[in-house]
C-alpha cells in the first residue's frame, strides 16, 4: 500500500476531514490529497487508461481473442485488429495504433511476417509423400494471392514455443491453367487460362446463386409460350378459355417459381450485403463471446439430452436386470420349494416304510417268541411215577400208545405230528 492509499484509508475513518495533518503524517501535498479524495483528479495511471482507446479489460479481452487465434493458426493481421478495436471502441483507431498496442502490451503479443501453409500441405509434410507425389506428378501449384507473406499479431508465448511459423490456409483448390508459349524469335503468345468446367448448377444460376439466369431462362420460356398462344386459333362464339387444364396447370408452376425466385433473392441480397467496405469479415470479442455462449448453449444441451438418454437407457437396464433377478428368485424359490415338497413327501414315505418294516419285525418275533414258548413248554417233562393203587392198574407204554391194563375201558392216545420228537407226559 503507498501513501496515497494509505492517507486514503486513515481518511475514511475520520469524521471531519483533516487533510492537513494526515498530508503531512504520509508526506504529501495537502492540496494534492485534497482533489485526490474528492474525485477532482486522478492518479496519472488512470489519466492514462482514460485516455486510451481501449480500456484494461478490452485490453485484456482483445488479447485472449487473439491468443485463441493463434493457438487455431489463424493470426489476425492488423487490418483485423483495427476492425476489432473499432467495434470495442465505437470508432476507428489510427493507422499506426495497432503498431503502439502491440508494443505497449509486448509481454503478450508478437508481430511477425509469417508464410502461410495450405492445411493439406501441412498435413502431407513427409518425406514418404514428397517421394509419393513426385513420382506421380510431374505438375507443380501455386496458390497465387493465397500464399503470401503478411504481417500478423500473434500469441508470443505460441511463437517461442515453435508452433507459430505458417498460417493455414483453407485448403482452396480453384485451380486455373495458365499456357504460356514463347517463340524462338523472341515473342511471346498472350497466355491462355483454361477455368474449371462450368457445372449444371452454374447453368441454372442456383449455386451459386445468380438471380439473373433464373430470370432469363424463365423469359425465354414465357416467349416461347407466347408465340405458341399467338399461334394457336381462339375460339369462337364460346365463353370458355382458350386454355387447356395442362396450360393453367403449367402456368400455376411459373408463378410460384417466380415467387420463390423473388423471394429468394431478397433474402439473398440482404444475406450477402457488404457492409464492411471490402474489410477483413472478423467479429468482436462480444460478438465472438455471444456466439460461443450460444453454441455452449446448445453443445450443453445436447449433452443434457444425451446424458439423460443414457440415463433413462441405464434405469431401463436396471430395471430389466432387477426384474430378471426377480424372475431367477422365483424361480429358485419354487424350485426349492418342489426340493422341499419332494424331501417331505420321501421322509413321509420312508417313515411309513419304516413303520411297515417295524410292524412286520415285530409281528415276526412276537411268532417267534410264541413258538419258542410254545416248544419250550413242550420240552419240559413230568414224570410221575405212582404207586400201584389196590385197583392193580397197569400201564404199558409202547411207542406212541399208551394203554392202560387196568379193569376200565382201554383208551388210545396219538401223538401229534408237530411233537414226534418230543417226550410223552404221563399223568
Amino acid at each position: 500500500m503507498d501513501a496515497m492509499e494509505a492517507a486514503f484509508a486513515e481518511l475514511d475513518l475520520m469524521e471531519k476531514k483533516m487533510y492537513t495533518e494526515v498530508a503531512k503524517k504520509h508526506g504529501i501535498d495537502r492540496t494534492t490529497l485534497s482533489r485526490r479524495y474528492r474525485g477532482i483528479t486522478k492518479s496519472k495511471a488512470e489519466a492514462y487508461n482514460s485516455q486510451k482507446l481501449l480500456s484494461p479489460g478490452k485490453t485484456k479481452a482483445l488479447i485472449k481473442y487473439i491468443n485463441n487465434l493463434s493457438e487455431r493458426g489463424l493470426p489476425p493481421t492488423h487490418q483485423m485488429i483495427r476492425n476489432l478495436a473499432q467495434d470495442l471502441a465505437g470508432r476507428m483507431p489510427g493507422i499506426h495504433w495497432v503498431s503502439r498496442w502491440v508494443h505497449s502490451n509486448s509481454k503478450h503479443l508478437k508481430s511477425a511476417y509469417l508464410l502461410p501453409i495450405d492445411k493439406e500441405r501441412k498435413r502431407a509434410d513427409s518425406a514418404l509423400y514428397y517421394s509419393l507425389y513426385f513420382k506421380l506428378l510431374d505438375e507443380k501449384g501455386f496458390l497465387i494471392g493465397k500464399l503470401v507473406k503478411k504481417k500478423r499479431i500473434f500469441s508470443k508465448l505460441a511463437y517461442k514455443l515453435g508452433r507459430m511459423r505458417h498460417v493455414i490456409q483453407d485448403g482452396n483448390r480453384e485451380w486455373i491453367t495458365v499456357v504460356a508459349a514463347i517463340c524462338a524469335d523472341n515473342t511471346a503468345l498472350p497466355p491462355t487460362l483454361i477455368y474449371q468446367a462450368g457445372t449444371n448448377n452454374r447453368k441454372t444460376g442456383i449455386h451459386p446463386w445468380n438471380p439473373e439466369v433464373i430470370l432469363d431462362q424463365f423469359n425465354a420460356k414465357k416467349e416461347k409460350e407466347e408465340d405458341k398462344d399467338e399461334e394457336r386459333p381462339l375460339l369462337s362464339n364460346s365463353t370458355g378459355s382458350a386454355l387447356t387444364a395442362g396450360d393453367w396447370k403449367r402456368i400455376e408452376t411459373r408463378l410460384k417459381q417466380v415467387v420463390e425466385v423473388a423471394i429468394q433473392s431478397s433474402l439473398q441480397k440482404e444475406i450477402l450485403a457488404e457492409d464492411n467496405n471490402r474489410k477483413a469479415a472478423v467479429y468482436s470479442p462480444n460478438k465472438v463471446r455471444q456466439a460461443r455462449e450460444l453454441y455452449q448453449e446448445k453443445e450443453d444441451a445436447k449433452a443434457r439430452d444425451t446424458a439423460l438418454k443414457a440415463e433413462e437407457k441405464v434405469q431401463k437396464q436396471l430395471a430389466k436386470e432387477e426384474k430378471e433377478r426377480i424372475a431367477e428368485f422365483n424361480r429358485s424359490a419354487k424350485a426349492a420349494k418342489q426340493r422341499e415338497q419332494k424331501d417331505a413327501e420321501d421322509l413321509k414315505k420312508r417313515k411309513a416304510q419304516e413303520a411297515r418294516e417295524a410292524r412286520d419285525a415285530e409281528k415276526q418275533l412276537k411268532d417267534e417268541r410264541k413258538v419258542i414258548q410254545q416248544r419250550q413248554k413242550a420240552r419240559q417233562v413230568v414224570f410221575t411215577i405212582p404207586e400201584e393203587p389196590t385197583g392193580q392198574q397197569n400201564h404199558e407204554v409202547e411207542e406212541g400208545v399208551v394203554k392202560s391194563t387196568s379193569g376200565r375201558p382201554q383208551r388210545i392216545r396219538n401223538t401229534p405230528k408237530r411233537y414226534d420228537d418230543s417226550v410223552i407226559m404221563i399223568e
